[in-house]
This record gives structure tokens, sequence and C-alpha cells, in this order.
């Protein structure tokens, strides 16, 4: 009786074994994070991207590299980008600022820009208040070398750390699986010229290449594959007043205080906005590649620094290939941006 009731149990038992084998055998092993070194020159749009970015459960973010070439000014920036990690519950990953000229030529953001730029919108300061390390080339350096698998560079500011840290240490190259940068302008006017009381006249650079495109062209001597995520594709993503009360109705975090915070400040003295989600987009763009349309080409930058081109982005058959993004899905950008906001959402405040 005993063996037959064993026996009737066993039968009954090994449509689930065997249910549960081919569940096994269907499931797939869990993706593996792509890391990242993000490089910044910490602007209100850059906030964001990192945000975005320390949130994205694709990417594993491994160092914050600091330029102080850029909008920002290295030691606040740095300051700041710890304030963004302690807002984001990340306080370990390392920070390092770089240096606060272009590697050549004297071309800078406006102060009240940078003055801006470096008071977070007000925010204040974190509470641990550790300097950055000074050495924002070497941590690039480290952070490669350290690494098992290559690592993807995220580029949100001119490129003068990257060009530093791959001319110290040319290896690097190997150990960089590419670069991904909101930067350039190819088929589209630049955005240099919008700013008022700029001292150059420049309508065909975009900021981030005009501020050091020494730099730039310097990086690309490298073999490192290159995606750039210019103005042709940003000028699809502009802030606007319907997505500001779109993100508004979302649940409550202080990551989304933060983000209303900053985006206030992407007004005008008329109450209306004038910037786009330049670096959110590239972003959002390093794991959803979808949201960008991408185009192959070969081109070139202008490094002539006593000109109103500095920067300027043009095609040539002698130039880098590079693959580059022409338009942007805006929304499907605007899906996938406000959605890694919630992302910082606690369980039972949604």
């Amino acid at each position: 009786m005993y063996r037959s009731i064993l026996k009737i149990a066993l039968l009954l038992c090994l449509p689930l074994i065997a249910t549960s084998g081919k569940a096994a055998e269907k499931s797939e092993p869990s993706m593996a994070r792509t890391p990242l070194i993000i490089d910044t020159d910490m602007t209100g749009d850059d906030w964001l991207a990192i945000l975005y970015l320390l949130a994205d459960p694709k990417v594993d973010v491994k160092a914050i590299t600091v330029s102080g070439s850029g909008q920002a000014h290295a030691i606040p920036g740095g300051l700041n980008a710890l304030t963004l990690l302690d807002l984001a519950k990340a306080p370990d990953i390392p920070v390092a600022t770089g240096s606060e000229t272009p590697i050549q030529g004297i071309n800078h953001f406006p102060d009240h820009l940078r003055e801006r730029a470096d008071q977070l919108a007000g925010w204040a300061a974190p509470s641990r208040r550790p300097e950055p390390q000074p050495d924002a080339p070497q941590l690039i350096i480290d952070t490669l070398q350290a690494s098992d698998i290559p690592v993807t560079i995220v580029a949100l500011g001119p490129w003068t750390n990257i060009a530093h840290a791959f001319e110290k240490a040319p290896a690097i190259a190997g150990k960089t699986e590419r670069i991904i940068a909101m930067g350039g302008a190819v088929d589209v006017p630049g955005n240099v010229h919008t700013v008022p009381a700029h001292h150059k006249k420049n309508n065909t650079a975009e900021w981030n290449f005009y501020l050091d495109p020494v730099s730039v062209e310097r990086v690309v001597r490298n073999s490192v594959p290159i995606d750039l995520i210019p103005l042709d594709a940003t000028n699809f993503v502009p802030m606007t007043e319907e997505y500001f009360q779109r993100i508004s109705q979302q649940p409550p975090s202080p990551i989304l205080q933060f983000a209303l915070d900053s985006f206030k400040s992407w007004k005008n003295r008329d109450g209306k906005y004038t910037w786009s989600f330049w670096d959110p987009l590239a972003a959002v763009a390093v794991s959803n590649p979808e949201v960008v349309t991408w185009e192959d080409a070969t081109l070139i930058i202008d490094t002539h620094m006593d000109s109103n081109a500095a920067g300027t982005l043009t095609r040539n058959s002698s130039g880098r290939a590079v693959r580059f993004a022409t338009t942007a899905d805006k929304d499907r950008f605007y899906d996938l941006f406000t959605n890694g906001i919630n992302r910082y959402v606690e369980p039972d405040v949604m």
C-alpha cells in the first residue's frame, strides 16, 4: 500500500518536475551591466543626464570625472557631482576634477553661466564634503585599466580630460568599448552664437566642441568607436511647458524635486524654455540606441582657435569615421527619461 501511494505521488510530481526543468532551460542569464565612465562639465542638463545613468539598471557607473574647461569650474563642479551621488544614494563612486583650461586656446563660457553651474540650482553641498580627486585623467586611466571588460566613456562636456588620459596612457584605447558623446553639429547650425554677449560670432559649432576642439581632434586619432549625439538630434527633444507639467505629476521624490528645480533654471527672462535635453538624450541613448536615428559619416573638426568656426564639424572623406544621431524620437525619449526619474521613487510611495 505504501509503495502504491509513493508511486502515485511520484507520478503526480513528474509533470511539475518536467515543467520546472523546461522553465530553467528557457530562463536567460541576467544581462551584464555596461561599465561607464561619465566625463562631464556639470551643466544643468548634465546633472539630469548623470542622475538618469545612475538609475539605469543596464549600466554600472564606475567613475565621474569633471572637466573644468566647460561650464562649471573644476572644484565646484566636483563638489556638485558629490551632491548628485548623495541624492542618488551612490556615495562610493569616485569623483575627480581636471584642468580649468582647454588643451589649446582660451574659449570659455561667459562668467555668469559658469557661476550658475557652480551653484547647482541652489542645492546644498554634500554633507560629507570630501575633496574630489584632483587628477581626472588618472582616474579615467585607472578605471579603464582595472576593468575586466571594455568600458564605455560617456562624454557630456569638452573632451579635455579624455584627451589628457589618452595621451598619458595610449594603451587605454584597447580598454575603451566606445565613446558616446553629446557634441557637435553636423547638418544644422551651431549654438555658440545663441549665448548673449559672447565674444565670438560662431554660427556653426556646438559648445562642447567649441570650447576645446583640439582635444576632440586628438582623441579621434585613436581607433575607439565614437557615437555622437549632436544638435541634429537634440533639436528634436526640446524642454517644453507641456513636459514640465507632465513630470510635475510624477510620484514625489527628492530626485523629482531636484529635476523640477533644475528645469526652472532652463527658462529665459521671458519665462520661455530655451534649452533642449542635450546631455540627457546622450544618456538615454547609451542603453536605448533606438531612441535616435543613426548615420555613418566621416567628419573633420576645425581646430583653428582664432577663427569663427572653431569646433565646427564638416563632412570630409579624409576625416574620422563616426556614427552620429540625425534625429530623435521625442515621445520615446520623454517616456524613457520620465521612467528614469521614477526609478528613484520608493516602492511604498508608488
